[in-house]
């Protein structure tokens, strides 16, 4: 796994060659906006993104603000994906056109109480993207905007100290454009106010500003923190409910991106945001734009990046006009953002009943009673110490048992929670579940060992002398692109043989220590005895296997055989379907067919239990 800047291979050659001569099985952009592009002069890094696509069979790209450089370059980024499918800008902007009527007749379609599903698999355009908009999440907060003119920039500073004075227990977090104005505030705020204060700039290593953001999300730990346009970037700051906005740019989205540092899910009060300004100045002037024409501060702000475009060449002129007429142009954008190709995306998007089920499902896994005590009892046989800090939450240490090796385990200690909330608070502490890599690690190490694969019990019993007790695991070999696992996953049987060679009662999981019943010195005979309970633990455990492997055989046929009917349906009337893709279908079901059929059954484990 490469998690790497793009600028890594934007200015070292080298670097850029290297990642050309890789074979990647999957790739990710996050913040995929950038990637700029027009037919005369693409840019360097869409240039290399391009040749990675072109090779790499599974693309992901992410980006909140997926029109942020115009029409033209969200159309190239679509290309990336699929060539074929996106040929030319003129035919894409032709099939957006198109995507009004179809999402009128959508509409048309709900409000009468009917399926929408096979309209938009016809003529949407989800099938290569996908987006959500806040309506359809529940749990963001209100905003609340408050605005402070200032006579003369040198009172910017003395304001602040009076602003925080008046609030003595309340959190804030403040934001400016640069590092140097982060340290002339930090040197000059103290000669006003006495008040803990954390820094995060650029210039700070990632750990130093991982620890200033952990000590601002304690409870009594800074109250301030000073942060450049950096801190408006990917981090979380949930838990504090006030933003200073030490300056004002005139892009609205670094505005959103500011805000939304505060505005995120797990924020469980209303933002007040705080915006000092010089009267009669062109920061005014800005302001107002933002607050009255954007209404910026006020809400969720969509598609500011062509707002921006289309005015910020006027904020030089008459205040009132401007404000006016942006008004009027967001009313048309946003009316034109909720019709067309954006309301098919998120009618494809957004299935009200799958995420139900998925979330039920984690909140399931979340509140396991199972896993603390098994997690503590995992750490501790790796030689883990760990100290409960909080409700839910460990501090982890090695300790003079440790055993080294562990994927993961930071040796220097970690802080770890597994209540969600709180890992939404702390980004410094890891959050803990069931899939962590940390624990299933630890859980291949163990099951990879020969530790615990063979033992004795004792059971108070009447009954035969002793039983046997097998774990067989059924596996499926196959390449991982066939994701054989989502119909038949490693799956334990556990069969329990008697001596006369017949199918017991699965005999208890928690039974005494019987290593000094004498039963391992008893002779040839009962090794033989022991050979054959075994083989006839395995011919039981093979007829479980042969029904699984039926029912995930039949499972698989019904999902993928559905799948490649609806696809070849769809195929008559969209030409954005290739033939290679339902050949490529009906070879997985194949194969998938092949290997389920082919799995194979290995003792995992023994259990003699002496009665």
């Amino acid at each position: 796994i490469i998690l790497a800047a793009t600028s890594l291979f934007d200015q070292q050659d080298r670097r850029l060659a290297q990642a050309h001569q890789a074979d990647w099985d999957l790739l990710i952009i996050d913040e995929a906006h950038p990637l700029n592009w027009s037919p005369e002069s693409p840019s360097k890094l869409y240039t290399f993104v391009e040749a990675l696509t072109s090779k790499t069979p599974n693309v992901l790209l992410l980006t909140a603000t997926p029109e942020g450089l115009g029409p033209e370059s969200h159309f190239a980024r679509l290309r990336l994906l699929d060539p074929e499918r996106y040929p030319s800008f003129k035919t894409f902007q032709e099939e957006a056109a198109q995507h009004i009527a179809t999402a009128r007749e959508a509409d048309t379609l709900i409000a009468a109480g009917k399926p929408i599903s096979d309209l938009l698999d016809r003529y949407g355009p989800g099938r290569v993207m996908f987006r959500n908009s806040r309506k359809n999440i529940a749990g963001f907060p209100a905003r609340k905007p408050h605005f402070y003119p200032l006579p003369s920039e040198d009172d910017r500073c003395s304001w602040l100290a009076e602003f925080l004075r008046g609030m003595p227990k309340e959190k804030v977090l403040l934001i400016c454009t640069d590092r140097k104005q982060v340290h002339q505030l930090a040197g000059e705020l103290p000669h006003h106010l006495n008040i803990e204060t954390a820094l995060f700039h650029e210039d700070m290593t990632i750990l130093q500003r991982d620890r200033s953001a952990a000590w601002f999300s304690e409870d009594d730990g800074a109250r301030l923190l000073l942060c450049s346009e950096i801190g408006g970037e990917g981090r979380n700051f949930q838990f504090a409910h006030h933003m200073v906005l030490y300056d004002l740019p005139e892009n609205p989205e670094v505005i959103e991106q500011r805000i939304g540092r505060l505005d995120r899910i797990g924020q469980r009060e209303i933002i007040h945001i705080h915006v000092p300004y010089l009267s009669d100045s062109p920061e005014e002037n800005r302001m107002r734009w933002l607050r009255e024409g954007l209404e910026a501060f006020t809400y969720c702000l969509k598609g500011g990046s062509e707002l921006y475009r289309v005015f910020r060449d006027e904020l030089g002129g008459d205040i009132d006009d401007l404000v006016a007429r942006t008004q009027r142009y967001k009313k048309d954008l946003y009316e034109r953002l909720d019709q067309g190709t954006n309301r098919l995306l998120e009618m494809h998007s957004f299935d009200r009943e799958a995420s139900a089920l998925t979330v039920n499902a984690v909140s399931d896994l979340d509140a396991d009673p199972a896993f603390e005590p098994y997690l503590l009892r995992l750490f501790d046989f790796y030689g883990i110490h760990a100290e409960e800090i909080a409700a839910d939450s460990y501090q982890l240490m090695p300790s003079h048992t440790f055993k080294d090796g562990l994927p993961g385990f930071n040796k220097e200690g970690m802080a770890i929670t597994l209540d969600r909330r709180m890992a939404l608070d702390r980004e410094d502490w890891t959050f803990m579940t069931w899939d962590h890599p940390l624990v299933t690690a630890a859980m291949d190490q163990l099951l990879g060992s020969k530790e615990g694969s063979g033992t004795i019990c004792e059971q108070s019993s009447a009954g035969t002398t002793f039983l046997t007790e097998a774990i067989f695991i059924l596996d499926v070999t196959a390449p991982p692109a066939l994701e054989a696992d989502r119909f038949l996953s490693p799956t334990p049987l556990r069969v329990t043989i008697d001596m006369t060679l017949q199918t017991s009662e699965n005999a208890d999981l928690q039974l005494p220590d019987g290593r000094r019943s004498g039963l391992l010195d008893a002779g040839d005979a009962v090794t033989q005895r022991i050979n054959e309970m075994l083989e006839a633990a395995r011919d039981t455990a093979e007829i479980e296997a042969a029904e699984r492997r039926s029912k995930a055989r039949s499972n698989m046929h019904a999902a993928l055989e559905s799948e490649l009917g609806r696809l070849k349906h769809l195929a008559e009337v969209n030409d954005h379907v290739h033939q290679e893709e339902l050949l490529a279908l009906a070879e997985r079901i194949t194969q998938l067919d092949t290997c389920i059929e082919e799995s194979t059954l290995r003792l995992d484990a023994i259990r003699l239990i002496v009665a």
